[in-house]
């Protein structure tokens, strides 16, 4: 489907195109927050082979928020792509650049909240 959609919509247009993939059972169980495999799409193992590109989600939170992590360059290093933490805007369903949150222990958690516990994990005093 992907390598369809290239040749018959992107290459004869000449445009990009976007495709999103459903992530398995496993993948979906995993709580709001949480940065999940995009290689465990479902019922579909090769969808990676014909992007150009793939970036992976988590649920959104409370606040619309979710992280996209790079799954597959095909001309570069994913690593030297960061995780962008983004919030769905209700208005406009754009995402927009959240820094409220970070990355703490593959989760998304509040600033505050992290800069608050002590070494060990405890809220400070």
């Amino acid at each position: 489907f992907p390598q369809e959609l290239q040749n018959k919509v992107a290459k004869s247009l000449q445009v990009p195109v976007w495709l999103c993939h459903q992530l398995s059972n496993k993948e979906n169980t995993k709580a709001a927050g949480k940065i999940q495999s995009g290689m465990s799409a479902e019922g579909g193992a090769g969808f990676w082979t014909y992007v150009a590109s793939g970036f992976s989600s988590g649920l959104l939170n409370k606040d619309n928020v979710t992280a996209f992590r790079c799954e597959k360059v095909r001309r570069g290093n994913k690593n030297d792509i960061p995780v962008e933490i983004c919030k769905l805007d209700d208005h406009l369903a754009q995402w927009l650049p959240d820094d409220r949150y970070a990355l703490s222990n593959g989760r998304l958690e509040l600033k505050e909240d992290i800069y608050n516990r002590d070494n060990r994990g405890r809220a400070r005093r």
